[in-house]
């Protein structure tokens, strides 16, 4: 390689107004992703029985019903 094309690529890598931008938005997407994770996830609830869960849900209080099945 010429001593030319060394100076130039160093100047292009090392020369520009932020070098770390790619990584900080990489970074930014990570924490975007996790902190969606940790806010959007749902917990099992204290409900046992369907007698408890009709009891629940005829309280006269509005309701979120989800349901999650393996199958």
């Amino acid at each position: 390689m010429s001593k030319q094309s060394d100076t130039s690529s160093f100047d292009y890598e090392h020369n520009s107004d932020d070098p770390g931008k790619g990584l900080w938005v990489v970074v930014g997407i990570i924490i975007l992703i996790m902190g969606a994770f940790i806010f959007l996830r749902t917990e099992p609830s204290n409900i046992r029985n369907a007698d408890e869960l009709a009891k629940t849900l005829t309280d006269g209080q509005p309701k979120v019903l989800e349901f999650y099945s393996n199958f």
